[in-house]
């Protein structure tokens, strides 16, 4: 979906926040994602996300032994 500010003949700094063709089509992709969250199970795959990982723990298993 391309956005309103595309090739906007109006476009200032910050005008985000006054323009109403934006606000638009703000509305109309947060409708879009809250769709897609309600409908997406979080991509949570059993395991993987159960271990912490650290940079010290990476540092050891990248070690090696001369």
């Amino acid at each position: 979906m391309e956005g309103p500010c595309w090739n906007c003949t109006d476009r200032k700094p910050k005008c985000h926040s006054v323009c109403e063709l934006y606000k638009e089509y703000r509305a109309k992709l947060d409708a879009i994602a809250a769709k897609k969250k309600k409908e997406s199970d979080g991509g949570y795959v059993a395991g993987i996300n159960m271990i912490p990982r650290t940079v010290s723990s990476f540092k050891r298993k990248k070690r090696r032994e001369y």
